[in-house]
């Protein structure tokens, strides 16, 4: 990059849309300085990836090109720096190259655009089971063979998690994805999973004929595994949001519920939704499991006391000490359930208590903790 180029530094966090498919944005490219960024399109509510960088690689240059919205979405998988370059940078470069060259370049972009469309669009349905199978076929190299009377019906014995893991590395998929798709081939005699040495999983197949017996499959067979992967494009699950933001997942769970974050953060599967409605009943979702004794190891844990035990235990301490306890261990939901535990006057004295604490003493709001948890257990074995 020389010395007329925009090198403005944008930074992005882990999980964090740079820019999305669709949408026009900021004119300008990216050149990535530090971290990996994923590229991607969705397709019938199917995320498919069709790229990850790294430091050195360069995307979004076409936005430099053409006025038309993004043709993909760019993602960080990581902390990254990059390089923006903006839209007068490159202009004033090509428009003073000859007319041939702007046509090249311009041809170029259309193709790649068509190129993005076409992998988009193969990567469905009945392909998705080709790729595995293809994947399956390739790994038999390296499995031990189950050698039958004739060396055509030799059976591939892999085991399950080299499968997820190469899967991963080759296609971007879950393991939670992956799994869907190996339960589809295996409905369809495709392939059976069954325990093996060590009671670890494994996948038995015939290596010989599984690719051409997945492209021969009726297209019907691509609705049925379309419907299976669409409910899983972009969700992520709460072990994989605290693991992604480094927080709790009880604590999340806490915010979540005294509404601290936002419901677009949240998504609900229709049909696991169902599922569990059809078992449980409408009182699942309805009515509150009481904590038990053993629950209560922190005072991250208070978000699930009733509101009486806390009363009981809350009103037995000086309003100095929940001040001081607060100062060290309370955070916005600590706070909020301990101030419903008083009265408003009380809720005032803690208040100016809290703004005159100026020193804290860890130790003594250890101890305060302490028995705080202690007095809230032997209140929840009482009850």
């Amino acid at each position: 990059m020389n010395q007329n180029t925009n090198k403005q530094i944008k930074k992005a966090f882990a999980g964090e849309i740079i820019f999305s498919e669709g949408l026009k944005g900021a004119p300008c490219m990216y050149l990535i300085k530090e971290g990996q960024v994923e590229i991607f399109v969705v397709r019938d509510d199917k995320r498919i990836i069709l790229s990850k960088l790294g430091p050195g690689a360069c995307f979004g240059e076409m936005a430099l090109i053409t006025t038309e919205p993004r043709s993909a979405s760019a993602k960080a998988l990581s902390y990254c720096e990059l390089y923006m370059v903006d839209q007068e940078y490159l202009r004033s470069n090509i428009e003073s190259s000859p007319p041939l060259i702007r046509h090249i370049v311009k041809s170029l972009i259309g193709r790649v655009k068509s190129m993005v469309n076409r992998v988009a669009l193969q990567a469905t349905g009945q392909t998705v089971l080709v790729s595995y199978a293809q994947l399956l076929e390739l790994m038999s190299g390296q499995s031990q063979f189950e050698l039958r009377k004739d060396d055509k019906t030799a059976i591939s014995c892999v085991p399950l998690k080299r499968v997820i893991d190469k899967s991963r590395d080759l296609f971007g998929n879950s393991e939670k994805r992956s799994r869907t798709i190996l339960k589809f081939m295996e409905s369809l005699h495709l392939i059976r999973m069954e325990a093996g040495r060590d009671n670890a999983n494994e996948v038995y197949y015939a290596a010989f004929d599984i690719v051409d017996r997945a492209m021969k499959l009726p297209e019907t067979t691509a609705q049925g595994i379309n419907d299976l992967l669409r409910s899983d494009v972009e969700l992520i699950d709460a072990n994989e949001l605290a693991q992604l933001v480094g927080v709790d997942r009880k604590l999340l769970m806490s915010k979540l519920a005294t509404d601290e974050l936002s419901d677009e953060m949240f998504a609900f599967r229709k049909s696991s939704v169902l599922r569990w409605f059809e078992s449980k009943g409408r009182d699942y979702f309805a009515q509150r499991a009481p904590k038990k004794s053993n629950d209560m190891s922190g005072i991250e844990d208070l978000y699930g006391v009733d509101q009486i035990t806390l009363f009981e235990v809350v009103n037995q301490f000086e309003i100095h000490e929940i001040a001081t306890l607060l100062q060290v261990y309370g955070s916005e939901a600590v706070q909020g359930k301990i101030n419903s535990a008083l009265s408003k006057a009380k809720q005032a004295e803690l208040r100016d208590a809290c703004a005159k604490v100026q020193e804290v003493d860890a130790l003594q709001a250890e101890q305060i903790q302490n028995r705080l948890m202690t007095l809230v257990r032997q209140s929840l074995i009482g009850k």
